[in-house]
């Protein structure tokens, strides 16, 4: 079972905590984990390799700027939101829009080339 994790990218943090959870026993983890494996923690959203694919074709937001989105979604949300804010999440949700949008064509595309595609 360590293999087969350690091959699924699945992070040691996560590996060692379900093998020492026992049968009668349910961890829960969430798919986000934690920020980073240096930071001593985990993500199960993406494989490490696929996110650095990504990053490395796409770019990314960096943490500041996600902690900032998510700080500014929850003004907007409370109605608290000022005009220069409203304009910075705009900005930022432009930016990530623009990240998924080239993840998508770079999934397709390896998809087309590996004939997935359907």
């Amino acid at each position: 079972m360590v293999s087969y994790l350690g091959k699924m990218e699945v992070p040691s943090r996560v590996v060692d905590a379900l093998i020492s959870t026992g049968s009668n026993d349910i961890l829960w983890v969430s798919d986000y984990g934690t920020w980073t494996e240096e930071e001593g923690g985990y993500s199960l959203y993406r494989a490490p390799s696929l996110s650095e694919w990504f990053k490395a074709s796409c770019g990314a937001l960096s943490r500041p700027e996600l902690l900032e989105k998510l700080n500014l979604k929850g003004n907007y949300y409370d109605r608290v939101i000022t005009a220069a804010g409203q304009a910075r999440l705009t900005a930022l949700e432009k930016a990530e829009e623009k990240i998924y949008d080239c993840e998508g064509r770079l999934l397709r595309s390896a998809r087309k080339t590996l004939n997935w595609a359907r």
